[in-house]
């Protein structure tokens, strides 16, 4: 069963990559974000497609 988890004040997704690194299966469904280069660079790292 895979951890489902929105990520609030994403910047470039350090939360959900630490949990990622201490081996909890996660979906990221959304990443909340206002600054559009840290958007683009977290969905270039996560293979994501999320807008700000």
């Amino acid at each position: 069963m895979k951890l489902r988890i929105i990520e609030l004040f994403a910047g470039i997704g350090a939360c959900s990559t630490a949990l990622k690194r201490i081996g909890i299966d996660l979906e990221i469904v959304d990443a909340v974000e206002i600054d559009k280069y840290a958007i683009a660079s977290f969905n270039a790292i996560h293979n994501t497609n999320f807008e700000t």
